[in-house]
């Protein structure tokens, strides 16, 4: 009987850590990966242009990556499901305060009335969008 208790024990330990690994930061986190794609010059006054500039790029490196580089930028994510790393893979995975940071700064912005106006994103004469991607 004790052996039986021992083994009901050690799984019940063994299904709370593997929930505290792997289930649990799966819910709280959001997975995927962010691209900057190309884009054809907004039209009209629904938005917003940021002419991005070096001191962007030091503030936020995952941005120097998208844009720059090309790259995508993994969201955040539990370290033991991230994609295999290639070359149009960042080495930077965000981490959930700078994913809010570029979101709401680089993706779109507030205004006071609630309403949310896309950003736009220029550098060297190329207009961009940065955008969300599961996968």
């Amino acid at each position: 009987m004790r052996q039986a208790l021992r083994y009901v024990l050690l799984f019940f330990v063994s299904l709370v850590l593997f929930s505290a690994f792997f289930i649990l930061p799966a819910v709280g986190e959001s997975s995927g990966y962010l691209i900057a794609s190309p884009s054809s010059p907004p039209s009209g006054s629904a938005s917003v242009v940021v002419h991005l500039t070096e001191e962007d790029f030091a503030a936020h490196p995952a941005l120097h990556d998208l844009v720059v580089e090309g790259k995508k930028v993994r969201r955040p994510t539990p370290l033991f499901f991230l994609p295999p790393p290639g070359d149009d893979w960042s080495a930077i995975v965000l981490r959930g305060d700078e994913e809010q940071a570029l979101w709401w700064t680089y993706m779109f912005v507030q205004e006071g009335n609630d309403a949310h106006m896309p950003v736009f994103l220029q550098y060297n004469g190329t207009y961009y969008r940065l955008a969300p991607s599961q996968g």
